[in-house]
């Protein structure tokens, strides 16, 4: 595969946007695009859209959240490296542009009497998400699903009851449409994450393990090297585990 210049987001929720975020700062060279609806871009794009965190790198420099959201490319900022769209032209040619794309549609926390919570994917969006891509991606991509483990969906969550309830599908068997259901045979990673409560950024910046896992077997066109690199490139000291759920 050629070399990785363009990754876009498709989720403005907390883990994709911050996790493009880091990316951006170690990777100058790469086109970052961060794609959802208009509320989600315009929360973003305002002046404080998250509490302050901060965390520590490997080389031990202290990274605020504010220094990732001055990534952002927001009027008054014009020297960020990551673009928020709304615009559905503008989402269509990010998609069809891009080399990987990130799904990253995790729904907001449910706080329980102060206690943990449970998320799950939004799955009008992962819906609307997969079949975008698939309409108008133009070549073959890398896809990674990137969400908190805890939150994997199980089958027989909302997801199967949409639109079709005499026709189930869970998110599984819709991301899997990627490689079985379209021309190109896209590439299917899964890429969890396991954060740790209020320290997401310390996790992002200092990961123990990066978990990587086939989908689907490498497309002809491409292999996910490209999105290995990413992760050894930025810290040859993480351990990286791969593994296959290929069916």
């Amino acid at each position: 595969m050629e070399q990785i210049n363009r990754i876009c987001c498709y989720g403005a929720t907390r883990l994709g946007v911050l996790t493009t975020l880091v990316l951006a700062r170690n990777w100058e060279r790469i086109e970052f695009t961060v794609l959802d609806d208009q509320e989600a871009i315009n929360w973003w794009t305002s002046a404080n859209p998250v509490r302050e965190e901060d965390g520590q790198d490997r080389a031990g420099e202290f990274i605020s959240t504010q220094d990732l959201l001055n990534l952002r490319i927001i009027a008054g900022n014009n020297n960020g490296r990551v673009r928020f769209t709304h615009d559905s032209t503008a989402i269509d040619e990010t998609i069809r542009r891009s080399q990987i794309i990130f799904l990253a549609l995790e729904k907001g926390l449910e706080e329980k009497k102060g206690r943990k919570r449970r998320r799950d994917i939004d799955a009008p969006k992962w819906i609307e998400a997969v079949q975008r891509i698939k309409n108008v991606s133009g070549n073959t991509k890398i896809i990674v699903e990137r969400f908190p483990l805890i939150n994997q969906l199980h089958p027989t969550s909302e997801i199967t009851q949409i639109e079709n309830p005499n026709a189930p599908l869970n998110a599984d068997q819709i991301v899997r449409s990627l490689y079985h259901g379209t021309q190109h045979r896209h590439t299917i990673i899964v890429n969890p994450m396991i954060p740790s409560y209020g320290r997401i950024l310390d996790d992002l910046l200092r990961p123990n393990a990066i978990v990587i896992a086939r989908k689907s077997p490498p497309s002809p066109a491409n292999n996910d090297d490209g999105h290995l690199d990413l992760y050894s490139d930025w810290d040859p000291n993480v351990r990286i585990v791969t593994g296959s759920l290929i069916k």
